[in-house]
């Protein structure tokens, strides 16, 4: 059978409480690691506090993309237009021929 040896204080020490435990762990570690302790915390809640910022602002520009997808479908077009053909006669088809001609450099 194992005995442990523990130490009974002589008088009771100002305790912060049974809940806190700094009161307990301050009094082992030397300073530069207590500051070390306190840099250590004081990134992650700095990191904590980054990651929520870019998560929040990531949903926001996401939920305008999808506000602005949903407008893109209203007047979507499937394909190319389809191909249109008019009947023209023979005079404006000689008329158009002639216009061709003043706007071709080509042609003179």
């Amino acid at each position: 059978m194992y005995h442990l040896r523990t130490k009974v204080p002589s008088a009771p020490a100002a305790s912060p409480g049974r809940c806190c435990l700094l009161g307990r762990v301050a009094q082992n570690i030397t300073i530069i690691q207590q500051i070390g302790l306190s840099v250590l915390a004081a990134a992650s809640v700095a990191w904590v506090v980054g990651l929520v910022r870019i998560l929040r602002r990531e949903r926001a520009d996401r939920a305008e993309w999808h506000s602005m997808r949903a407008l893109r479908a209203v007047g979507r077009q499937a394909g190319p237009p389809a191909r249109e053909a008019v009947a023209l006669t023979e005079a404006e088809r000689d008329a158009f021929a002639g216009l061709i001609r003043q706007l071709d450099p080509r042609s003179s």
